[in-house]
C-alpha cells in the first residue's frame, strides 16, 4: 500500500537516520508547544548533552544515544494536562504530582518504540537528583544513568537562562554558579565541570 501512495521505505542507513531525526524534530517541537512562542528548548538540551558527552570522551554511539535522549527527555509532558504545563503562578501540590508523572510516561511509551528503547533509561532519571532526593525513583550517586545526570545538568541550565522559560532568565555566570552550588548535592560534580569546559570553549 505504501508503494501505491508514491512512499518508498528507507532504503539506506542515511535514510533511516533522515526519517529519524525528522520524527524527532517534529515530536519534540510538539513537546516544547506548551513553552512561550519560539522555544527551542528540547534541541538546546540534546545539543549541550552531546557536547557534554563529548568532552567526558565517551564513544561516538553514546554521544549519539545521548543526544537522543536530550530531544525526548519531556516526552512525557505530552500525556499532561496543558493548563498545568502553562502556568505562570506557583503550582499546587496537585499540579507537581502531575508533573512529577512525566519522566515515567515518556520511559513508559519510548521503551516500547525501538529504536527509542534505548534512551527510555535517561529520560525516566533525569529529574533524580545525587542525594537521592529526585524523581521518580530516588536514585542516588551512580546508580543514576550517566545520559541522565548529563540531562539534569543542561535542563537546569536551559531553565535558569533560556529567554523563552516561563521564569524569568538570570545571566549564564548566575547559572553556572548555582550548578557548582549543587554539585553533589543536586548534580553530578563531573558533569558540572565537564559543562563548564564545554561553555568556557564556546565563548572562545
Amino acid at each position: 500500500m505504501a508503494s501505491d501512495l508514491g512512499i518508498s521505505y528507507a532504503s539506506s542507513w542515511d535514510d533511516v537516520e533522515a526519517v529519524l531525526q525528522g520524527i524527532s524534530t517534529l515530536v519534540t517541537s510538539a513537546i516544547d508547544r506548551n513553552i512561550p512562542a519560539g522555544s527551542t528548548h528540547s534541541q538546546r538540551v540534546a545539543g549541550l548533552a552531546a557536547s557534554i558527552a563529548e568532552k567526558l570522551g565517551l564513544p561516538s554511539g553514546e554521544i549519539r544515544r545521548i543526544y537522543f535522549a536530550g530531544l525526548f527527555h519531556d516526552f512525557g509532558k505530552l500525556f499532561l494536562p496543558s493548563n498545568v504545563l502553562i502556568k505562570t503562578e506557583p503550582l499546587s501540590e496537585d499540579d507537581w504530582s502531575f508533573i512529577e508523572l512525566h519522566p515515567q510516561l515518556g520511559a513508559t511509551f519510548l521503551e516500547r518504540v525501538p529504536p527509542f528503547s534505548n534512551i527510555a533509561n535517561d529520560v525516566l532519571h533525569h529529574h533524580e537528583r545525587i542525594d537521592g532526593r529526585g524523581y521518580p525513583r530516588r536514585l542516588s550517586g551512580e546508580d543514576i544513568p550517566l545520559g541522565a545526570r548529563i540531562i539534569a545538568v543542561v535542563e537546569s541550565f536551559d531553565a535558569m537562562t533560556a529567554s523563552d522559560s516561563y521564569r524569568a532568565c538570570v545571566t549564564h555566570e548566575i547559572a553556572c554558579d548555582t550548578l557548582i552550588k549543587g554539585s553533589g548535592t543536586q548534580f553530578d560534580g563531573g558533569v558540572v565541570q565537564a559543562f563548564l569546559a564545554v561553555l568556557s570553549c564556546r565563548k572562545q
